[in-house]
């Protein structure tokens, strides 16, 4: 009994650390996600008339 108690420590303090590893990868990766998403992401935009002397469309594509 003894035996199978120190197994299942050693398994849930691993299984743990694991945990405790992998949350601030997960966070990293959704924080990098929610700040690329945020980003300005200007889009210029000359629309049909392709002459020299056209007004150029410039569109913020970002979330704010």
């Amino acid at each position: 009994m003894d035996k199978w108690l120190a197994e299942y420590q050693v398994s849930t303090g691993s299984a743990s650390f694991g945990g405790v590893t992998v949350l601030p990868v997960y966070a990293q990766l959704l924080y990098l996600g929610l700040r690329r998403q945020r980003s300005p992401h200007l889009i210029p935009n000359k629309g049909r008339n392709k002459s020299s002397n056209v007004s150029w469309l410039i569109s913020n594509m970002g979330s704010h």
